[in-house]
């Protein structure tokens, strides 16, 4: 009995795997899409003229059935073309007598795709005008603007003769405009970067506007009312203005007249600022302790015996040690220097001050004071009265600025 290789089996095998891929690769299929577009009408156009994008051939019409109130159009493109959702369609003719083409726009970018046997509708599609329809707008414009129409009563004709004389010897003036409107046409196309820049900058102060619409009505408003009260007020108004302007007038002479003096004292205001400026921690400084220094006299200030209620704190008199040690180690002195400077110093310097007496220490207690229960302000003192003037003793300031005079 016969039996077929293995090496015979394999070949058919692959023969056979060939095959199949080929009768796959080369068998005709129908990879187009096809659309359904809806013209106002298709004169020109035919089955088996282009269909194309940017220009370019990528299908073509199928079928063309007239309807009510539409032309049917089939067509027909390739499958790797995609088309937006929303894409127009044109019938394009690019001269009176050549044939006509579909023309799809925009291409495909982003966003939403054309599925296919989609229909464009007739408010997305554009005709060309025909010939006859210009001819008979041509015809159209010449009667309006003829005897039985615009010029009935010589409007036109007037237009024209006024025209002509007006523009007679003005070759070279009209020839200067067209040329300067051409360079500022230049202009503008060179610098319309900034020139949308500056629209789009409008656009935000308009939209800001309109987003503030409640702000600029009470402005208005406001406005408005200073508007009545100076139109109440015209005459004083008018004679504040006129008594300003004299004043101006003025202020203009006594510029004038002091120049010198004017500039030398703006020069010394100058300096007294510049040194205000350098000592401006000191003044922050005063500005910031002043207050509450003035709130502690007014605490400590007896307006009953019209004296100061504090003891002057004498802390550095009373012990030199401290003042004495404290200075050498804020210089960074070691403790022994402070031994040998306090040394001598011992036997010099009082513990005490050499007064007898506190100059603001005064009897009685103040309303202010609360001396305790049972306690009674003391009686106020009796003023002694002034002593006779001497005899020849002089009268008026002298008297009482010297000893024994008049008071």
């Amino acid at each position: 009995m016969f039996r077929p290789r293995p090496s015979r089996l394999l070949t058919v095998a692959i023969v056979a795997a060939l095959a199949v891929s080929a009768t796959i690769v080369l068998w005709p299929s129908n990879s187009d899409r096809a659309i359904t577009v809806h013209f106002a009408s298709t004169t020109g156009l035919y089955v088996g003229d282009d269909v194309r994008i940017l220009d370019v051939p990528v299908g073509s019409i199928t079928s063309i059935e007239p309807t009510d109130g539409s032309v049917v159009v089939e067509l027909e493109y390739a499958e790797e073309h995609l088309l937006p959702a929303d894409v127009q369609a044109a019938i394009i003719a690019p001269t009176l007598v050549t044939g006509r083409y579909v023309a799809l726009h925009p291409p495909y970018t982003s966003g939403p795709e054309l599925d296919d046997g989609a229909v464009i509708p007739v408010e997305r599609t554009v005709v060309p005008m025909e010939w006859d329809q210009i001819t008979e707008q041509v015809a159209q414009l010449a009667a309006d603007l003829g005897p039985e129409g615009a010029n009935s009563e010589g409007a036109l004709s007037r237009l024209l003769d006024v025209s002509a004389r007006n523009l007679d010897g003005q070759g070279a003036r009209l020839h200067q405009t067209l040329t300067d409107l051409a360079a500022a046409t230049t202009t503008l196309a060179d610098g319309s970067g900034d020139l949308f820049e500056t629209v789009e900058n409008l656009r935000i102060l308009v939209g800001a506007l309109a987003d503030s619409d409640h702000v600029v009505a009470e402005f208005q408003k406001q406005l408005a009312g200073v508007s009545g009260v100076l139109e109440e007020n015209r005459e004083l108004v008018t004679t504040t203005l006129r008594t300003l302007d004299g004043s101006v007038e003025q202020i203009r002479a006594f510029v004038a007249d002091n120049t010198d003096r004017l500039t030398a004292n703006l020069e010394s205001l100058g300096s007294v600022a510049e040194n205000l400026a350098g000592q401006r921690q000191r003044i922050a400084d005063l500005l910031q302790i002043g207050p509450t220094t003035l709130s502690n006299y007014n605490n400590v200030y007896d307006p009953e015996s019209s004296s100061i209620n504090a003891v002057v704190s004498d802390i550095f008199l009373q012990h030199p040690a401290v003042f004495v040690c404290s200075t050498i180690f804020s210089l960074g002195g070691p403790p022994e220097q402070c031994q040998q400077a306090l040394a001598p110093l011992l036997n010099v310097l009082p513990d005490q001050l050499p007064v007898g007496t506190n100059p603001l220490y005064r009897d009685g207690v103040s309303n202010q004071v609360d001396a305790g229960e049972g306690a009674e302000p003391s009686p106020p003192r009796k003023q002694e009265p002034a002593p006779a003037p001497q005899p020849g003793a002089q009268e008026g300031l002298a008297g009482l600025l010297l000893p024994g005079g008049i008071r």
